[in-house]
């Protein structure tokens, strides 16, 4: 399945994302909410933090967890083809997946207020479903500057089948908020191929966004990876949800989404409104630092998204014992036996643009993907894209199968900036907006970087098994 714009096929590969929301409805201030699970089982600490603003601190919410082997009854018939949003419902923001192994997801929508939310799965294989009752929090209009509170629900989906396609819909009560759509957990080894769509530097809401996304749409793709830079100019609750929940709705909840903090992100509250948007693996070793970095497996690759920003480099480089991402990404990396293992943050080593290299990605974590592996390396930052020759230990190393090709796709909807050449550049052009799409198939990697025209500007292939 995939990124078609059939949204939500229920037999390809497609998935979802996630998100939270701030309103002050059903929330006793300082009280911890556990959030009940469908099937009375145990709880689990998700780690939300639910701010009502006004200094009323909602302490944290838990989410539980939910046993998806309920019998709700048999469908003759189970198609999600057609993904539909009826009108004059409290939906808001449409649901996103996030987070998607093989046997767990998380969706996450937003209402306009709590009401009594519910979500029914069923594999397209049995047409059996299962009702799962979501974590949900408010958020107030102090917190997040909108025109209206509203109310986050994280529904997690355990219980699943590897490699399987999950029907869904989302209801208030008994009213029906969307449905038609589907999911595709993730697979291991390589049953069939991976396809990955990666940029950056996206968040204009601009016309040059909303033509590449339409672009991307007549491809199809299993997961989103974002390079940084989701939403100009402060990253802010708002500008997230106009420059990136609202461009991309008819992609999120058919396409599994995997981000990583850009600068712009930083700005608002070092990055609180996207820690609370989105839902990711919480794998930090300070908690601290929970999201900003952590790492999934699709396939036969290992994916880690990183951390960047200068704030982290301060407190790694401030002798008080905050080296968390250093010492969790070299372990994460030496306990993947995966083929390929891809890096994705926002600040580039290596780059020509206008920003040119990061002095400390260059210093902290070059020497960590070499000691451990590492194929490919994606960053945004710079609004060109560019491609390394393959290079190690800061040198170009052309015929070295270890070497590591670094690529800046930068192009996501930000006006183009000028970029020009370096020791290390093997392709690079500032002519249009751009994004990357990634093809895995067993040990071969073939990317091509496609501009609105739909034109190839840059392709190359890589070899993982070396």
């Amino acid at each position: 399945m995939g990124l078609a714009l059939s949204f939500g096929g229920c037999e390809g590969g497609s998935l979802g994302l996630t998100a939270r929301n701030d309103g002050s409805v059903g929330v006793d201030a300082g009280t911890r909410l556990d959030m009940s699970v469908a099937d009375g089982g145990p709880a689990i600490d998700s780690g939300l933090d639910f701010d009502m603003g006004a200094g009323v601190d909602l302490g944290t919410v838990d989410l539980g967890t939910v046993d998806l082997g309920t019998d709700m009854g048999s469908m003759p018939v189970i198609t999600c083809a057609t993904a539909n949003y009826p009108a004059g419902t409290s939906l808001r923001r449409r649901p996103y997946q996030q987070s998607v192994t093989t046997n767990a997801a998380h969706i996450v929508w937003t209402t306009a207020a709590m009401g009594s939310p519910t979500i029914r799965i069923a594999p397209t294989t049995t047409g059996v479903w299962s009702t799962v009752t979501p974590g949900s929090g408010a958020y107030s209009t102090s917190t997040t500057g909108a025109s209206a509170a509203y109310v986050q629900h994280d529904a997690s989906l355990t219980g699943l089948s590897a490699d399987t396609s999950y029907c869904y819909e989302i209801l208030d009560g008994t009213t029906v908020l969307a449905n038609g759509i589907s999911f595709h957990t993730s697979w291991t080894g390589t049953p069939h191929p991976l396809r990955v769509l990666a940029f950056g530097d996206s968040g204009t809401g601009g016309t040059a966004q909303l033509a590449l996304r339409d672009r991307m749409t007549n491809y199809e793709f299993d997961i989103f990876v974002h390079l940084g830079d989701i939403a100009y100019g402060s990253g802010t609750y708002t500008e997230l949800e106009s420059h990136f929940f609202t461009v991309y709705r008819d992609i999120l909840d058919d396409v599994p989404f995997w981000p990583s903090i850009g600068n712009h992100e930083y700005v608002t509250n070092e990055g609180d409104p996207y820690i609370n948007v989105y839902v990711l693996p919480r794998q930090a070793l300070d908690p601290v630092h929970h999201e900003r970095y952590y790492s999934f497996d699709y396939g036969n690759a290992h994916f880690v998204s990183l951390d960047s920003n200068p704030e982290m480099f301060d407190a790694i480089g401030s002798g008080s014992g905050t080296d968390d991402e250093l010492d969790w990404l070299a372990a994460d990396l030496a306990a993947s036996t995966a083929d390929w293992k891809i890096v994705f943050f926002h600040h580039p080593a290596y780059s020509s643009g206008e920003h040119g290299n990061e002095a400390d990605v260059d210093a902290q974590f070059v020497p960590i993907f070499q000691e451990h592996g590492v194929d490919l390396v994606l960053n945004g930052h710079d609004h060109d894209y560019e491609r390394t020759v393959p290079i190690w230990d800061d040198a170009a190393a052309p015929t070295d199968p270890h070497a590591i090709t670094y690529v800046v796709a930068g192009g996501g909807g930000g006006e183009p900036r000028v970029v020009s050449s370096s020791w290390f550049t093997a392709f690079a052009t500032d002519e249009g907006n751009h994004f990357l799409s990634i093809t895995i198939d067993g040990c071969m990697l073939r990317a091509e970087a496609i501009n609105t025209d739909a034109d190839v500007i840059d392709s190359f292939n890589l070899n993982g098994c070396d």
